[in-house]
């Protein structure tokens, strides 16, 4: 992956929110950084989350836009190597309550289940970027998805976002200066959910 990617978040105008990044059209911004691309780039300063890569074989950070860490992906399935993070990471950014999930804990259809039920309309996996294993992990996010009639992200270091709706339908990007751009709009999600 060698540019950035914006995920916009659309909620509904009639609803308040304190939610991060929510603003009066309750619409936010959320960018996937490759390697190398700082948060402070001229481009990005209208988002207000980021995904960041960070040293190590599944390693990034998720951070707010005051550079605050709101879920660092380090195996928080509840498994040995959750030490130091979250097991069950839940926190609002723009108008959905997110929820976080490594490769482990996304192949446990309980954790995505366990997110969801919580009240999470938007889970995110980061993964290993092993090319052989792109289309299995795939598969799986689009089933998340369509199980739990959320939407679900999946990132790696490597390549660009795959992005799965309610249905389990990958959604299409499209260009925008400095990158490419997804939307993630509230009004697709089942009526329990909204």
């Amino acid at each position: 992956m060698n540019e950035p990617f914006f995920i916009r978040l659309r909620g509904e105008k009639t609803k308040s929110s304190l939610s991060l990044g929510a603003d009066d059209k309750e619409e936010s911004l959320f960018a996937v950084l490759p390697p190398g691309v700082k948060t402070g780039e001229a481009f990005l300063r209208k988002a207000n989350a980021f995904l960041i890569p960070e040293e190590g074989d599944c390693c990034a950070a998720l951070l707010d836009d005051g550079g605050n860490v709101l879920f660092r992906f380090k195996g928080t399935d509840g498994t040995k190597d959750s030490a130091g993070s979250q097991a069950f990471p839940l926190f609002l950014l723009g108008p959905f309550l997110w929820g976080g999930a490594t490769e482990g804990g996304m192949m446990r259809a309980d954790h995505v289940q366990n997110l969801s039920r919580a009240g999470a309309e938007v889970v995110v996996a980061h993964c290993r970027a092993e090319p052989c294993r792109m289309d299995v992990l795939r598969a799986i996010a689009r089933t998340r998805a369509a199980e739990n009639k959320i939407y679900f992200i999946l990132t790696t270091a490597a390549e660009p976002p795959s992005i799965f709706g309610p249905s389990g339908e990958e959604l299409p990007s499209r260009k925008v200066p400095g990158g490419a751009e997804y939307l993630l709009e509230r009004e697709n999600l089942p009526p329990l959910l909204r």
